[in-house]
């Protein structure tokens, strides 16, 4: 058995960790909007337009008291030749808070919203085990060294908490604009072991935690043609905000080259948007939404996700039946995104790995509302998502398939008065 040297223990790591992404966010809240597959840009008349399109409120002339909270479930099954693993985690959050309130105009409409809510989920999980083969040049390993993976995981978990203003205004018959401020503030976990044997050994786990600080900011557009038809433009600006990270480092083998450290880095985003549309007929509501996020050539940590050079694309589609005799509605949608990761997700590790094929994320979402009484209304939602992958390393000789599976259930209650 080769014992490797402390200073090609983490190079070994790094080498083997040829599953998943790093950590790959989850954005978006509200109950209503989950339940359209968050198809809601030319919706946007609750409490979450805040983030989905701020210009609703120009069209949103009401007083709301509004939150949320659900749970989130996720598996991941990782096949590494024929040997299988699987693991799971979950959680449950607060979403969203805050209040809507309009102010009387003599023309056109005025509103503004104050509140908190999660824009980002950080949780995600990966293991994985079997056998695997090094086929790299470095000379101090030699060529065709079996490897056995006893367990290599990984376990993120976090969010990033908006505490946000917003206001939308009609600027003309038809249009409005709107804007949200929000200071943000968040943590994000990563836990991480490995223990691999046979010809070459390693026992090294690290604990890091991050901590986000900044501002965001989002613009949005909402042209209402008739009560029939709407168009809206969702823009999210690029991030202002710092990450401070305290890593800790434990080798098993050789303690005394175990480390901890403390880190500084501004954090650099990218512009990212939606485009939307939606119909309003008498018997059914048809939301439409199209993403994008731009490519960047930023420098520092974020360099070392290669993802972020490209564009990424996403679209979706929902609908919302009214039954009115029992003061409901049934919503459903369906969405597909090109897997990403979001603009505040610093890289833990260089790019050794990489994603071979990503077949992108689907989600398929269901959700009701009941009218309680003429102020109160109650809403409830779940979404089913999951993503495919294949990961490798050019210098090890296999593959890794990768099936993560998501599940998401809120509920919400609003009062307005």
């Amino acid at each position: 058995m080769i014992r490797i040297q402390p200073a090609l223990t983490a190079f070994l790591l790094t080498i083997q960790w040829t599953f998943a992404s790093p950590t790959v966010a989850t954005k978006g809240f509200g109950v209503r909007a989950g339940g359209l597959g968050n198809n809601f840009t030319a919706v946007a008349d609750d409490f979450s337009a805040m983030y989905w399109n701020p210009a609703g409120f120009g069209f949103t002339p009401i007083r709301e008291l509004y939150f949320s909270a659900g749970g989130y479930h996720h598996s991941n099954e990782a096949v590494l030749q024929g040997t299988t693993t699987r693991d799971k985690q979950q959680n449950f959050r607060i979403s969203g808070a805050g209040f809507v309130r309009s102010i009387p105009t003599t023309q056109g409409g005025l509103s503004f919203a104050f509140g908190y809510f999660n824009s980002y989920l950080f949780d995600d999980i990966a293991n994985q085990s079997g056998s695997n083969v090094y086929i790299g040049d470095d000379s101090t390993i030699p060529y065709a060294t079996p490897v056995y993976i006893d367990s290599l995981t990984r376990i993120s978990s976090g969010h990033l908490d908006n505490w946000a203003v917003s206001g939308g205004i009609q600027i003309a018959q038809g249009l409005a604009v709107g804007a949200t401020l929000s200071f943000l503030s968040g943590k994000q976990n990563t836990d991480l072991r490995d223990l691999t044997r046979n010809d070459v050994y390693t026992d090294w786990a690290s604990v890091s935690e991050k901590s986000f600080y900044g501002f965001g900011s989002t613009i949005g557009f909402l042209y209402k043609t008739s009560r029939f038809f709407a168009a809206g433009l969702r823009l999210d600006l690029p991030l202002i905000a710092k990450v401070f990270e305290d890593y800790e480092e434990l080798d098993r083998l050789y303690p005394e080259y175990s480390i901890s450290a403390s880190y500084e880095e501004q954090l650099s985003s990218t512009l990212s948007g939606t485009w939307g549309a939606s119909f309003s007929l008498p018997a059914i509501l048809v939301a439409a939404d199209a993403h994008f996020r731009s490519p960047t050539a930023n420098t520092g940590l974020l360099t070392s996700n290669e993802e972020l050079a490209y564009w990424k694309l996403g679209a979706g589609i929902g609908f919302e039946l009214p039954i009115k005799a029992i003061s409901s509605r049934l919503r459903a949608g369906y969405a597909f995104n090109e897997t990403d990761l979001q603009p505040v997700v610093i890289v833990d590790f260089p790019p050794y790995g990489s994603i071979l094929d990503d077949y992108g994320k689907h989600m398929f979402a269901a959700g009701f509302s009941h009218l309680i009484s003429n102020s109160i209304n109650f809403e409830a939602g779940y979404q089913y998502s999951f993503r495919q992958l294949q990961s490798g390393e050019p210098d090890f000789r296999h593959t890794t398939d990768e099936f993560h599976q998501f599940h998401k259930v809120n509920f919400g209650i609003s009062v307005r008065y």
